[in-house]
């Protein structure tokens, strides 16, 4: 990509970059989980993946390749486990990638919602089946983080984890089918806690926690992210897959640069808000 000028200082790449086209160091990103990174349900929209790897070469001057593995059919954390231990195009594109982008989750609950459908989730509210099911990601996406750093040794990589927004708050399908209170008394709490288990499980191979959450639904949880998602109030649009690739790139891309700017949002660790 032609630049008009050299990107500042603290953003130039570190010597452990791999040497791109022409002799000049790239950096290859990888995406990797469910429909969200997949675009599904959004017609003809770019990927917050590819738009993520615009604004690094953007901002660094750095080449930058994307591979954007994200599967649409309906992958949970159970799967996508399996596929970073056994697949060899998936352990593969793992070890060369720099830059790392994770969204994995929101289908581990799907079995969860026909069992409260049906009253038989269990315990005094319902709700027994998801508790059960957080507690298998969190297990699930800490044997991933585990792998993924098991597999990059001691390259340098840029791990971003992205959270779960609520696309039920204001969905119409979910209040004919779940009733009216479900989006803020039933997911929001449950969302809260997905999210807070992806942060802590990312924090400990000293990647990125992106909070789409805030971004998508305000301070308190409870706004209609709106034009933010597709046509099926799922699933985010093009403006939606702008916004995150904007929070993942205000990250900063450490440790892959000098870029100090996850100081200013608590460091290697960090919740990035907008």
């Amino acid at each position: 990509m032609a630049r008009t000028q050299d990107p500042p200082a603290a953003l130039a790449p570190r010597s452990n970059s791999q040497p791109g086209l022409n002799g000049v160091r790239g950096w290859t990103l990888l995406g990797l989980g469910d429909s969200i990174p997949g675009a599904a349900y959004c017609a003809g929209c770019t990927s917050f993946v590819q738009l993520y790897s615009n604004r690094i070469q953007a901002d660094t001057g750095t080449p930058v390749k994307a591979l954007n593995l994200a599967d649409n059919s309906g992958i949970d954390s159970a799967r996508l486990l399996s596929a970073v231990r056994g697949d060899p195009a998936v352990r593969s594109a793992v070890r060369r990638a720099d830059v790392i982008t994770l969204s994995i989750g929101a289908n581990d609950s799907i079995p969860d919602d026909f069992a409260y459908l049906q009253g038989r989730c269990g315990g005094p509210d319902n709700i027994e089946c998801y508790v059960h099911s957080l507690a298998t990601f969190e297990h699930n996406e800490r044997a991933i983080l585990a792998e993924i750093r098991l597999l990059r040794g001691t390259s340098p990589t840029a791990i971003r984890v992205t959270t779960y927004y609520n696309p039920l708050v204001g969905n119409e399908l979910s209040v004919r089918t779940f009733g009216p209170d479900f989006a803020l008394a039933v997911a929001r709490p449950l969302i809260e806690r997905l999210d807070a288990a992806i942060c802590r499980e990312v924090a400990l191979v000293h990647g990125i926690c992106i909070d789409l959450y805030h971004a998508f639904n305000g301070p308190d949880g409870t706004r209609d992210a709106g034009s933010l998602l597709s046509g099926d109030h799922i699933h985010p649009s093009q403006e939606g897959h702008r916004l995150i690739a904007q929070l993942l790139a205000a990250a900063g891309y450490e440790p892959l640069t000098a870029d100090r700017r996850t100081a200013a949002v608590g460091g290697g660790s960090s919740v990035v808000r907008r």
